[in-house]
């Protein structure tokens, strides 16, 4: 998995150097069907990830990672400067640009 969604971020992104990633997942993550696993992409030596990348546990959970992503867009379309920025979607991981908190 870690490879595929390195692969697919270095094909969308500019200026992709080397990447990483960190994975985040809570603890009841494996109790829930709908829960999502973050992948946290990061850029040689930089400190704030460029993107992020959603994965699901269960198969089940598949069609509410496609309504995210369709959130995503949306919101975008909407407000860009406000929404992340949708990079890339399969069956079973979405991706979107990094948008702080702040």
């Amino acid at each position: 998995m870690k490879t595929r969604i390195l692969a697919a971020v270095e094909n969308r992104l500019p200026r992709s150097e080397k990447l990483s990633c960190i994975t985040y997942s809570n603890a009841g993550s494996g109790l829930n069907t709908y829960a999502q696993i973050l992948w946290f992409i990061f850029r040689n030596q930089e400190t704030a990830p460029v993107a992020v990348a959603k994965t699901v546990r269960d198969a089940r959970a598949t069609a509410a990672l496609a309504q995210s992503y369709a959130n995503v867009q949306t919101l975008h379309t909407i407000e860009p400067s406000l929404f992340a920025k949708p990079l890339h979607y399969e069956e079973d991981i979405s991706m979107e640009m990094y948008v702080s908190g702040a």
